[in-house]
């Protein structure tokens, strides 16, 4: 494998372990494509199970991103062709079920263009990339992919618990589109540029291609793997996509540390700001303890805090406060990765913010859910 051609997938492979969630520099380009071929296929199933003990009366789970019907639902089920940078590559991620009922609603354009925003919430990825073979190969993307904010993926079979931490779903873009440029600055440097079109849209009604972000990943020794990310630009509010244009900056990072294969440790935070209705913030952090044992079992416990006292991100005027806690078991079959997790989690509001059948029980939330995921 030629050091020049897979300048990100060598970021996002040599810097993690089997059970790698990422941000940073070049976040999924193409580290879980095999190079087997000149097209590579692959595909992702993800279903799941829950029980909200609060019974909402909407059949939806509060403040969550993917995993937000109280029953049994298709999280997503995905197909991708890609082909490494030889030196020219290119990945098309295509899918349906809640994830891309998700991209549609944060797409700035359902507004003005829903089929479009309809339609292209079915991409989860696509663009296509070029090594420039400078002294220190550089890596150019352009299309639709993903953010280099957070340290948890979109899928969830990266990342260590199977819901998504609150700082992923009010903090955080999910994706842009528009132009990525990494490098690797030594063995153990990474970094990423990005001119994007804002948080969350495609070709139209974002930000205007006014978003620019810088990422850098660094692994100093094995089992130490630092990230940081700054996303500024011109965005909607979150919470009202047809509402004007403010100026918006976001400051990503985590650190994750493994000091053996048995156990791994993480610690992420965000701290955003917008000048929109005179100027409102938002900051969040989540701690991660995973144990890795054997037969591929394994168990992650996550706590976290998101403060939005102005309610610009999450609509209400709230602290959070998160404890999730995931079984998991994993076994290969052949070329196929089979993943099983249980999991519980118990959200906290200092406001009526979930969907419950008595008053009392509006400023928690706590569900149980069994979830099934398949990659090739």
């Amino acid at each position: 494998m030629r050091r020049a051609v897979v300048i990100s997938s060598v970021v996002c492979c040599c810097l993690a372990g089997p059970a790698r969630a990422g941000g940073g520099a070049a976040t999924d380009a193409y580290d879980d494509i095999t190079g087997s071929s000149v097209v590579d296929v692959h595909g992702l199933l993800d279903a799941y199970a829950i029980h909200n003990f609060n019974d909402p009366v909407s059949g939806a789970n509060q403040l969550r991103e993917f995993d937000f019907r109280d029953r049994a639902s298709l999280d997503y089920a995905r197909l991708t062709l890609a082909g490494r940078p030889r030196p020219v590559g290119f990945r098309l991620d295509v899918g349906a079920g809640n994830t891309a009922d998700v991209f549609e609603q944060q797409d700035p354009a359902r507004a003005q263009h829903p089929t479009y925003a309809r339609a292209t919430s079915f991409v989860g990825q696509a663009f296509v990339t070029a090594v420039v073979p400078f002294a220190r190969p550089v890596e150019l993307d352009a299309g639709k992919f993903s953010t280099p904010i957070g340290m948890e993926d979109n899928e969830a079979i990266g990342n260590w618990n199977y819901s998504r931490s609150l700082l992923f779903s009010w903090a955080e873009p999910t994706l842009h589109t528009g132009l990525r440029a990494t490098t690797r600055l030594s063995d153990t440097l990474a970094v990423s540029l990005f001119w994007v079109n804002g948080w969350n849209a495609g070709l139209v009604d974002g930000s205007g291609m006014r978003t620019v972000a810088g990422a850098a990943t660094w692994r100093p020794i094995d089992g130490i793997e630092v990230a940081v990310a700054d996303l500024a630009g011109l965005e909607h509010p979150p919470t009202d996509l047809t509402a004007p244009l403010s100026f918006r900056n976001l400051f990503d990072a985590y650190v994750i540390l493994s000091p053996d294969s048995l156990a791994s440790f993480a610690f992420t935070a965000d701290v955003g700001n917008d000048r929109a209705e005179g100027g409102v913030h938002w900051w969040g952090a989540a701690w991660y303890a995973r144990l890795q044992g054997a037969r591929g079992f394994a168990a992650t416990l996550r706590g976290e805090y998101l403060s939005d006292p102005e309610g610009f991100v999450t609509g209400t005027r709230q602290a959070l406060a998160g404890l999730t806690t995931t079984a998991e078991a994993g076994q290969r079959v052949r070329r196929v990765r089979l993943v099983e997790r249980l999991e519980y989690r118990h959200d906290q509001s200092t406001a009526d913010a979930f969907d419950a059948a008595t008053p009392a029980s509006r400023t928690h939330q706590d569900t149980i859910t069994l979830a099934f995921m398949s990659a090739f």
